[in-house]
């Protein structure tokens, strides 16, 4: 019986830690460990304020330095890409200024841990409507950090990557742009952490949690997949349905989705 038993002591010292899982999350109204939810609706019936959504991450292990980040978020409807109150940047668009990229929290302190500190530069570099035809938009977000402010990620920590803000306008009245109130899926497709040449940058395309890396607005039912071989690219995949009673949608939300 003691023999039995140092045995089992020594296997439980032998045995690494449990370590949290490494992946990425995306929450509305904050990180997704400060109390960010998955799920958002909206009226549609005023054209002020504004949504946040929060990107974060973890690493199950430290790594330094970090240089910067490059993010990708992909947008989807159950019937295809969203309508046009969803196309933002491009001239043209039918709220063109009203997707921004912030590398700061709304709101400093919580448990999320904001390694830019105040020194990352960069913003949305690209945000392309039905892209390549898979009936999807898709946005590309980059920060850098000056060399003067590289410094290390420590594992097991929750870190804020950037916060997207989403405004109301044009959402009623004269000049509003339909597609407001169509449920659409919101899902990271992946999160690149940039390293000095030689050193090897970080690929993330994991949940920290089942179902964290997605979304949901006005009633969809998000969700993604991994794909890719982990060796070489791997990423997430976004899938979209709608979990409340179908409604029959307006002829300026299909009229949008041709234009």
């Amino acid at each position: 019986m003691r023999r039995a038993l140092l045995t089992l002591l020594l296997l439980m010292c032998l045995t690494p830690a449990a370590h949290a899982a490494q992946g990425m999350n995306l929450a509305w109204d904050a990180c997704f460990g400060d109390g960010g939810v998955r799920n958002k609706t909206f009226a549609c019936d005023t054209n002020t304020g504004s949504e946040q959504l929060y990107v974060s991450f973890q690493l199950d292990s430290a790594f330094t330095p970090v240089t910067g980040m490059e993010l990708t978020i992909n947008f989807s409807t159950p019937a295809g890409p969203p309508g046009a109150w969803w196309q933002f940047k491009n001239a043209g668009s039918c709220r063109l200024s009203a997707l921004s990229a912030s590398s700061a929290p709304l709101t400093p302190g919580g448990s999320c841990v904001n390694y830019w500190n105040g020194f990352a530069s960069g913003g949305i570099a690209g945000y392309t409507v039905n892209y390549v035809g898979l009936g999807m938009n898709r946005l590309f977000v980059i920060f850098a950090l000056p060399s003067t402010a590289w410094a290390s990620l420590d594992g097991d920590v929750e870190y804020f990557a950037a916060r997207l803000a989403i405004s109301h306008a044009n959402s009623v009245g004269a000049g509003s742009c339909p597609g407001c109130l169509d449920p659409v899926c919101i899902g990271i497709e992946n999160l690149k952490l940039t390293r000095p040449v030689g050193q090897g940058d970080i690929r993330l395309a994991e949940e920290t949690t089942f179902g964290s890396s997605t979304v949901n607005w006005q009633g969809s039912a998000a969700s993604s997949s991994r794909v890719g071989d982990p060796a070489r690219f791997f990423y997430r995949t976004l899938h979209c349905a709608s979990a409340t009673a179908a409604r029959n949608p307006t002829w300026g939300s299909i009229k949008s989705l041709y234009h």
